[in-house]
């Protein structure tokens, strides 16, 4: 799946517990925004509905490998693609969080 991305949807690429989205446009912080959690190969992972400026999205459960997230705040518009990559932390390993 090709990347298309908003520049007003922040999502974190390297992921270890938890993914962080922050969305810096007003017109979707007032919408329910669809998003799916999707293998390389297309395989759905999860699926849900958010609405907000910032999201956190616990994703402890996936195995470490690359996904991506697809995001789509109406069926009429096009969806935007992030790919990311899943980590486990090493025991003890702190990690930060960069938008």
């Amino acid at each position: 799946m090709a990347s298309v991305v908003n520049p007003q949807i922040h999502i974190t690429s390297d992921v270890y517990d938890f993914m962080f989205i922050r969305i810096n446009d007003s017109e979707f912080n007032d919408s329910s925004l669809q998003y799916s959690i999707q293998t390389n190969d297309g395989e759905l992972i999860r699926k849900g509905v958010f609405r907000g400026a910032v999201i956190q999205l616990r994703l402890s459960h996936l195995a470490d490998g690359l996904y991506n997230i697809v995001v789509q705040c109406s069926e009429e518009l096009q969806p935007f693609v992030y790919p990311f990559k899943k980590h486990t932390p090493a025991k003890g390993e702190q990690t930060m969080f960069d938008f």
